[in-house]
Protein backbone atom coordinates (compact mmCIF):
# COMPACT_ATOMS: atom_id res chain seq x y z
CA UNK A 1 0.00 0.00 0.00
CA UNK A 2 1.36 3.40 -0.88
CA UNK A 3 1.80 5.86 1.94
CA UNK A 4 -0.57 8.80 1.95
CA UNK A 5 0.90 12.16 2.83
CA UNK A 6 -0.74 13.71 5.88
CA UNK A 7 -1.96 17.25 5.72
CA UNK A 8 -0.27 19.76 7.92
CA UNK A 9 -2.61 21.74 10.17
CA UNK A 10 -3.40 25.23 8.94
CA UNK A 11 -1.53 27.91 10.87
CA UNK A 12 -3.58 30.28 13.01
CA UNK A 13 -3.70 33.95 12.08
CA UNK A 14 -3.18 34.86 15.73
CA UNK A 15 -1.21 33.14 18.43
CA UNK A 16 -4.39 32.93 20.54
CA UNK A 17 -6.48 29.80 20.50
CA UNK A 18 -9.90 30.73 19.10
CA UNK A 19 -11.28 27.22 19.08
CA UNK A 20 -11.87 24.90 16.12
CA UNK A 21 -11.27 26.45 12.73
CA UNK A 22 -14.30 25.01 10.93
CA UNK A 23 -17.07 26.68 9.00
CA UNK A 24 -19.67 25.64 11.57
CA UNK A 25 -17.65 27.16 14.42
CA UNK A 26 -17.13 30.44 12.58
CA UNK A 27 -20.75 30.81 11.44
CA UNK A 28 -22.12 34.13 12.78
CA UNK A 29 -18.87 34.72 14.71
CA UNK A 30 -16.21 37.40 14.57
CA UNK A 31 -13.03 38.17 16.42
CA UNK A 32 -12.52 41.29 18.46
CA UNK A 33 -9.79 42.61 20.73
CA UNK A 34 -10.14 41.56 24.38
CA UNK A 35 -9.50 45.02 25.81
CA UNK A 36 -9.74 45.89 29.47
CA UNK A 37 -10.12 49.26 31.14
CA UNK A 38 -7.15 50.42 33.16
CA UNK A 39 -8.52 51.53 36.58
CA UNK A 40 -5.87 54.23 37.01
CA UNK A 41 -6.16 56.00 33.66
CA UNK A 42 -9.60 54.85 32.50
CA UNK A 43 -8.15 53.97 29.09
CA UNK A 44 -8.92 50.74 27.27
CA UNK A 45 -5.74 48.76 26.74
CA UNK A 46 -4.75 45.43 25.25
CA UNK A 47 -0.97 45.19 25.67
CA UNK A 48 -0.64 41.58 24.48
CA UNK A 49 -2.99 41.84 21.52
CA UNK A 50 -5.36 39.21 22.90
CA UNK A 51 -8.40 38.50 20.71
CA UNK A 52 -11.63 36.61 21.38
CA UNK A 53 -14.33 35.05 19.28
CA UNK A 54 -17.85 36.39 19.70
CA UNK A 55 -21.14 35.33 18.15
CA UNK A 56 -23.26 38.10 16.67
CA UNK A 57 -26.91 37.60 15.80
CA UNK A 58 -28.63 39.30 12.87
CA UNK A 59 -30.45 41.91 14.96
CA UNK A 60 -27.17 43.09 16.50
CA UNK A 61 -25.52 43.03 13.08
CA UNK A 62 -28.32 45.16 11.60
CA UNK A 63 -27.99 47.62 14.48
CA UNK A 64 -24.23 47.81 13.93
CA UNK A 65 -24.80 48.69 10.29
CA UNK A 66 -27.28 51.40 11.32
CA UNK A 67 -30.25 49.64 9.72
CA UNK A 68 -32.26 49.63 12.97
CA UNK A 69 -32.20 52.15 15.82
CA UNK A 70 -31.11 51.58 19.41
CA UNK A 71 -34.74 51.70 20.52
CA UNK A 72 -35.69 49.01 18.01
CA UNK A 73 -32.66 46.97 19.07
CA UNK A 74 -33.73 47.17 22.73
CA UNK A 75 -37.20 45.83 21.83
CA UNK A 76 -35.69 43.03 19.75
CA UNK A 77 -33.22 42.08 22.50
CA UNK A 78 -36.04 41.93 25.06
CA UNK A 79 -38.02 39.61 22.79
CA UNK A 80 -34.97 37.48 21.93
CA UNK A 81 -33.79 37.16 25.52
CA UNK A 82 -37.23 36.15 26.76
CA UNK A 83 -37.38 33.50 24.01
CA UNK A 84 -33.88 32.19 24.73
CA UNK A 85 -34.70 31.91 28.45
CA UNK A 86 -37.43 29.40 27.60
CA UNK A 87 -34.83 27.21 25.87
CA UNK A 88 -32.55 26.93 28.91
CA UNK A 89 -32.72 24.33 31.62
CA UNK A 90 -33.39 25.50 35.18
CA UNK A 91 -30.29 27.17 36.63
CA UNK A 92 -28.47 25.38 39.41
CA UNK A 93 -31.49 23.41 40.54
CA UNK A 94 -29.23 21.89 43.21
CA UNK A 95 -29.33 25.24 45.04
CA UNK A 96 -33.10 24.83 45.32
CA UNK A 97 -32.72 21.23 46.55
CA UNK A 98 -30.38 21.86 49.47
CA UNK A 99 -30.38 18.79 51.75
CA UNK A 100 -33.76 17.57 50.54
CA UNK A 101 -35.02 14.97 48.15
CA UNK A 102 -35.28 16.01 44.47
CA UNK A 103 -38.39 18.05 43.83
CA UNK A 104 -39.28 18.35 40.13
CA UNK A 105 -41.92 20.97 40.92
CA UNK A 106 -39.21 23.62 41.41
CA UNK A 107 -37.79 22.99 37.93
CA UNK A 108 -41.25 23.10 36.41
CA UNK A 109 -42.06 26.35 38.25
CA UNK A 110 -38.91 27.96 36.81
CA UNK A 111 -39.82 26.88 33.26
CA UNK A 112 -43.42 28.09 33.65
CA UNK A 113 -42.15 31.44 34.91
CA UNK A 114 -39.87 31.77 31.86
CA UNK A 115 -42.66 30.85 29.47
CA UNK A 116 -44.84 33.44 31.18
CA UNK A 117 -42.21 36.14 30.62
CA UNK A 118 -41.97 35.23 26.94
CA UNK A 119 -45.75 35.33 26.50
CA UNK A 120 -45.91 38.68 28.33
CA UNK A 121 -43.57 40.15 25.71
CA UNK A 122 -45.12 38.28 22.78
CA UNK A 123 -48.63 39.57 23.54
CA UNK A 124 -47.46 43.06 22.51
CA UNK A 125 -46.49 41.82 19.03
CA UNK A 126 -49.27 42.55 16.52
CA UNK A 127 -50.40 39.60 14.42
CA UNK A 128 -49.18 41.28 11.23
CA UNK A 129 -45.62 41.47 12.64
CA UNK A 130 -45.32 37.93 14.03
CA UNK A 131 -43.89 36.36 10.88
CA UNK A 132 -41.01 38.77 10.41
CA UNK A 133 -40.18 39.06 14.13
CA UNK A 134 -40.17 35.29 14.57
CA UNK A 135 -37.99 34.89 11.48
CA UNK A 136 -35.34 37.51 12.30
CA UNK A 137 -35.41 37.97 16.09
CA UNK A 138 -36.46 34.57 17.44
CA UNK A 139 -35.09 32.21 14.76
CA UNK A 140 -32.03 34.42 14.03
CA UNK A 141 -32.35 34.25 10.26
CA UNK A 142 -31.45 36.94 7.76
CA UNK A 143 -33.84 39.21 5.92
CA UNK A 144 -32.96 37.81 2.45
CA UNK A 145 -33.85 34.29 3.59
CA UNK A 146 -37.44 35.37 4.33
CA UNK A 147 -39.70 33.85 1.67
CA UNK A 148 -36.72 32.94 -0.50
CA UNK A 149 -34.58 34.93 -2.84
CA UNK A 150 -32.00 37.64 -2.41
CA UNK A 151 -33.71 40.25 -4.54
CA UNK A 152 -32.39 43.64 -3.38
CA UNK A 153 -35.76 45.38 -3.68
CA UNK A 154 -37.44 42.61 -1.67
CA UNK A 155 -34.71 42.76 0.98
CA UNK A 156 -35.19 46.54 1.35
CA UNK A 157 -38.96 46.06 1.62
CA UNK A 158 -38.56 43.38 4.31
CA UNK A 159 -36.00 45.51 6.17
CA UNK A 160 -38.51 48.35 6.27
CA UNK A 161 -41.13 45.88 7.47
CA UNK A 162 -38.74 44.74 10.24
CA UNK A 163 -38.03 48.33 11.30
CA UNK A 164 -41.75 49.12 11.40
CA UNK A 165 -42.50 45.94 13.37
CA UNK A 166 -39.79 46.69 15.92
CA UNK A 167 -40.99 50.28 16.20
CA UNK A 168 -44.55 49.11 16.89
CA UNK A 169 -43.25 46.62 19.47
CA UNK A 170 -41.16 49.32 21.17
CA UNK A 171 -44.17 51.68 21.26
CA UNK A 172 -46.39 48.99 22.81
CA UNK A 173 -43.74 47.99 25.36
CA UNK A 174 -43.23 51.62 26.42
CA UNK A 175 -47.00 52.09 26.68
CA UNK A 176 -47.20 49.07 28.99
CA UNK A 177 -44.70 50.50 31.49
Amino acid sequence: MPKVARRKPAPLDTPWDLGPNTAAQWHMARTEPADYTDPETGKRTNPNGVRRKKRVDFVTRYAGKGLISKRQLAAAVLLRDSWEATMKSPPAIKKVQVDTFPNPDAAIAIQVDRMGRFHNVMRYVPQIDKVILEHVVINNRSIPSLHGGTNAARARRYMKRLRDALERLADRLEGAR
